[in-house]
């Protein structure tokens, strides 16, 4: 009996099989509609290679730059930048604006720079010329203007103090021409003062054949020790001057003998003498009134020397200025004064008796009447 399922189980396996087989061939003989028709193309045996595209690398601020220029950068506002109308290649004066020292109110402005390219601003991608379009950069107070500028030019740029305040001055693309500004002083008591290059350089202000000598001033000096470029003054010199006994009357180098006698006399030595500058010269421009303490004259040579003799001589002996009017150039003959004389109004003859006590002798006056 197991003989005979035995069997049966082969013949089912045989018959599956075969219809299996058969299954199989009618399928891959049934044709396929709607199938493309493929083509085969048979590789060449070398391949091509494509070449390789090159990378375009960013270009960086530095390769912007001319040869020979460098970028400088400014911090500006809406007045001292012109409003936000700056584009590349506008062309721009810098103006720096200084407080006057001393408490005046004053400010002084000089024109540092002139027909400097502008780079670009703040928000603008390099070589761009489109203005700051960024609201977040409209809403700003301040922003950044770049430029470009010689490396001379770039040296006076950061050679400015954090005090002074920058202005740029916008002019035609097609105006190149360097005009020579002197600085201007503005108070509000004297308006615009042009200041004159002479005062901060003295040495160019000496006419031929004259000479600058400085002296300290005494407070009292001038007018209540205030004096200006270009005021005249007279040079008085106050001293003791004293009388020089010897024995025998022997004026000879070395001899021995007693002072007696001693004065204190006043000369006029120079007169109508030009101011040439002060050390205050910037605040006396704006007339405020504030005491210098040192001045200098021009002088000739042959008053140098006697202005020099007197300095270095005397240390008792005290110069001061008298001031006076510039349009009053006469000079006028004075035999100066001593104290005695002028004090005493009624004079007496007297004689000088040199009078032993001891082993000293003391001069003594004794009036004639």
């Amino acid at each position: 009996m197991l003989k005979a399922k035995t069997l049966i189980a082969i013949l089912f396996s045989l018959l599956m099989g075969v219809l299996a087989v058969r299954a199989l061939s009618v399928v891959r003989d049934r044709p396929v509609k709607n199938r493309p028709a493929v083509r085969v193309e048979h590789a060449s045996s070398e391949i091509k290679k494509q070449p390789e595209k090159k990378k375009v690398q960013a270009s960086c601020l530095s390769e912007s730059i001319p040869p020979g220029m460098r970028l400088a950068t400014v911090k500006v506002n809406e007045i001292s930048g012109v409003t936000r109308s700056l584009q590349k290649n506008d062309r721009v004066d810098v103006l720096a604006v200084t407080a006057l020292k001393g408490g005046t109110g004053g400010m002084i402005s000089r024109l540092v720079l002139q027909n400097i390219p502008v780079f670009g601003m703040e928000g603008n991608s390099p070589g761009s010329g489109k203005n700051i379009i960024d609201s977040t950069l409209r809403r700003k107070k301040s922003w950044a203007v770049h430029l470009l500028v010689t490396p001379a030019q770039g040296i006076v740029l950061s050679s400015i103090g954090s005090g002074t305040r920058l202005r740029l001055l916008l002019r035609n693309r097609e105006d190149d021409k360097i005009l020579d500004v002197s600085p201007t002083i503005y108070t509000s008591s004297t308006g615009a003062v042009n200041v004159n290059y002479s005062m901060s350089d003295p040495a160019s202000a000496i006419r031929p054949g004259m000479r600058a000598v400085t002296l300290k001033l005494d407070s009292a000096d001038g007018i209540c020790g205030t004096l200006s470029p270009g005021d005249r003054v007279d040079v008085i010199f106050s001293c003791k001057a004293s009388r020089f006994a010897t024995k025998d009357g022997n004026q000879a180098v070395g001899s021995v003998g007693e002072i007696f006698d001693v004065r204190k006399s006043s000369k006029i030595l120079l007169q109508n003498v030009e101011v040439l500058t002060t050390r205050t010269a910037l605040e006396t421009i704006v007339r405020t009134n504030k005491p210098v303490k040192f001045v200098t004259l021009s002088v000739t040579p042959s008053q140098a020397e006697k202005l020099a003799l007197i300095t270095d001589a005397s240390k008792t002996g005290r110069i001061r200025l008298v001031a006076r009017n510039p349009e009053d150039t006469e000079k006028v003959s004075t035999g100066g004064e001593i104290l005695e004389d002028m004090l005493l109004k009624d004079k007496r003859a007297f004689r000088v008796i040199q009078v032993m006590r001891g082993a000293r002798i003391y001069p003594m006056k004794f009036y004639l009447d």
